[in-house]
């Protein structure tokens, strides 16, 4: 999280994203799934994924729209 806001780029840097951070774990899931959707059909140009690693949210939900849209994707290590 800490990369990706460096890079500027980051779903906690939005208003919604930044209230979930804020609430932790009393942030249901789902709504963590939907404003992730939300932020990955929204992507303009080339998206960047911080981190080599994959959750189950990039994996069944980012990705997937990202791909979908024909959005490339440049990992960050």
């Amino acid at each position: 999280m800490e990369k990706a806001a460096q890079l500027g780029k980051s779903l906690e840097l939005t208003p919604i994203g930044a209230g979930m951070h804020y609430f932790g774990e009393k942030t249901p899931y789902w709504m963590w799934k939907a404003a992730s959707a939300t932020f990955a059909a929204n992507a303009k140009g080339v998206a960047t994924k911080v981190g080599t690693q994959s959750g189950n949210i990039w994996m069944t939900i980012e990705q997937r729209i990202l791909n979908m849209r024909g959005i490339q994707v440049n990992i960050v290590p």
